[in-house]
């Protein structure tokens, strides 16, 4: 319970998990001898949906800023030779202050070793830079042909919901491009 305060309130960790393993069956982006790459795996909410659905052959590493979560996904799934965890150890509001920036980290996988990039609700705890970056990785991570699964806050600037918008996402960056919650966190949301 300790670690899934970090993935927002406790009543949406299952279930946003589920409509996520939901979405991905739909596509049809996962097969049983799928290599998923889990961007910013957290407390590990999709490991038991993914899990589930890979075969033997199947492989998920699953990566994040936050040590504690790592540490707890690498004991509860020890067992399973199919998964694997690691720390990205770069400056972070959710890990470490130390370390280096996000937009010079390398994802702990070979080149063209995905058949899916799941990365739900990372981006929307990333500057413009580190964005970018990530998404020159995600690219990088991808098997020819493979799909990226990638959750985003995308706002219109006008329509009904601009002034919802504008009340829960009151800041924004200089240029008007970017939307955030807090003044002080800006990569809260």
């Amino acid at each position: 319970l300790w670690l899934r305060r970090h993935t927002g309130p406790l009543r949406d960790f299952a279930r946003s998990a589920a409509a996520t393993a939901e979405l991905i069956d739909a596509l049809g982006l996962l097969g049983a001898d799928g290599r998923v790459l889990d961007a910013g795996c957290g407390a590990g909410a999709m490991v038991p949906e993914i899990s589930r659905r890979l075969g033997e052959a199947g492989r998920y590493i699953g990566f994040d800023v936050h040590a504690p979560s790592i540490r707890w996904c690498r004991r509860q799934y020890a067992s399973d030779p199919r998964l694997r965890f690691e720390l990205a150890a770069v400056a972070s509001a959710y890990g470490s202050a130390r370390g280096r920036p996000a937009s010079g980290y390398r994802f702990p996988i070979e080149d063209g070793g995905a058949t899916l990039v799941l990365a739900k609700s990372l981006f929307t705890h990333l500057g413009r830079e580190e964005a970018a970056h990530y998404l020159c990785e995600v690219r990088r991570a991808l098997s020819p042909g493979s799909p990226a699964l990638v959750t985003a806050f995308l706002f219109g600037e006008t329509g009904a919901q601009a002034p919802l918008v504008r009340r829960e996402f009151p800041f924004e960056d200089e240029g008007g491009r970017v939307r955030y919650r807090s003044r002080m966190r800006p990569t809260a949301a």
